[in-house]
């Protein structure tokens, strides 16, 4: 059997939420790895998981009151594989993910956390070894973003119709009025920004 050289982690990205820190924190103590944590400048955190002379360095961004997990290294150390392998799984992670042997790679592509595919890249050709076949998920991102269409859809509807409203309004008479209007309108379109990026 080939010996695997490293894994290269092309691509690593998943979202968490201010709870879900402290479970990746605790999940990372219980490995046996370095742990060391950082907070940067601009308020990001950074963590780097160190066994032997392989690390991993995680940079989680603070997006919205989420964290963004990114990553791209590789690894030679097992532990440190079974470790991403675990947080990949835990918090429904997407990554591209390769294990390179002597005279070949094998490409793992991940989608919320389970394995979408995996191919074996030889001598500048694919075979595809693995396709999940239960779409399920795929379908429920479908759906997702729909309902994110539709609420964008929604929110201009009502922008509209409140912009009606505001030219309708005197300024003179009804300031009050003009302010609610306004509220709302600073609401909307500050939702409306969050949903369309």
């Amino acid at each position: 059997m080939l010996k695997r050289i490293a894994t290269e982690y092309k691509r690593v990205s998943l979202w968490l939420e201010e709870e879900e820190l402290q479970e990746l924190v605790e999940l990372l103590h219980g490995e046996e790895i370095r742990l060391h944590e950082q907070v940067l400048e601009n308020g990001d955190l950074e963590f780097m998981l160190c066994r032997g002379a392989d690390e991993i360095r995680l940079v989680l961004e603070k997006k919205e009151g989420k964290y963004h997990l990114s990553s791209s290294c590789v690894v030679r150390d097992r532990t440190l594989t079974d470790v991403m392998r675990k947080v990949m799984a835990h918090f429904k992670g997407e990554a591209l993910v390769y294990r390179l042997y002597p005279t070949f790679k094998v490409e793992y592509q991940y989608e919320r956390g389970q394995v979408l595919a995996i191919r074996e890249i030889a001598d500048g050709t694919e075979k595809l070894i693995f396709e999940n076949r239960d779409f399920s998920f795929i379908l429920e991102r479908i759906m997702e973003n729909k309902a994110v269409e539709q609420e964008i859809a929604e929110i201009r509807g009502r922008v509209d119709h409140l912009l009606d409203e505001r030219n309708r309004v005197n300024p003179l008479q009804e300031s009050d009025q003009i302010v609610a209007i306004d509220n709302q309108l600073s609401l909307s379109s500050k939702r409306l920004f969050e949903l369309e990026a």
